[in-house]
């Protein structure tokens, strides 16, 4: 995995950022990261490949990205083994940075961008938003939760983003 995540955090090169993109496999973490390679930063995915919606369509994602340059680690943020494997690896990476781009002293630098909303938004609303912007009348099904993946409420500090 060592070898495939340098590659994919290219630090041979004087531009772009390395950037670490959870959900990677999602619909908005495949896009974000391609809008990323394609501004000329260095992506590595995290995906727990779980079956919220179908694992079939992030698997290909995971290998179409790969021939891009985007490698999508399978494992959970909440695994904090990987996780210190991969920030040991980003954190050699990220001193190879300083060195190329001249600084001499301290940590390289690293931001957290949360994307989401500052505020829950009940999936009612938004499929109420989503059918008066679409013109058509939603089929709702209405389920308990929680469901595997669901969460009672979230929202994200995107004072960064």
């Amino acid at each position: 995995m060592g070898v495939t995540v340098k590659s994919s955090v290219n630090i041979g090169l004087k531009t772009g950022y390395s950037v670490l993109v959870t959900v990677a496999a999602g619909f908005v973490g495949i896009h974000i990261s391609a809008a990323l390679r394609c501004r000329g930063d260095y992506v590595l995915g995290l995906d727990n490949f779980n079956s919220y919606y179908n694992p079939t369509l992030k698997r290909a994602r995971q290998h179409v990205w790969k021939k891009s340059g985007i490698f999508i680690v399978e494992g959970d943020i909440k695994d904090t083994g990987l996780l210190n494997k991969l920030f040991e690896v980003l954190y050699r990476l990220l001193k190879r940075v300083q060195e190329v781009v001249g600084r001499k002293k301290g940590v390289a630098e690293f931001r957290i961008f949360d994307l989401g909303n500052t505020s829950p938004v009940p999936v009612s609303e938004l499929v109420s938003i989503l059918e008066k912007l679409l013109k058509v009348k939603a089929i709702r099904r209405v389920m308990k939760l929680p469901r595997i993946g669901d969460v009672t409420f979230t929202h994200a500090i995107i004072s960064l983003a």
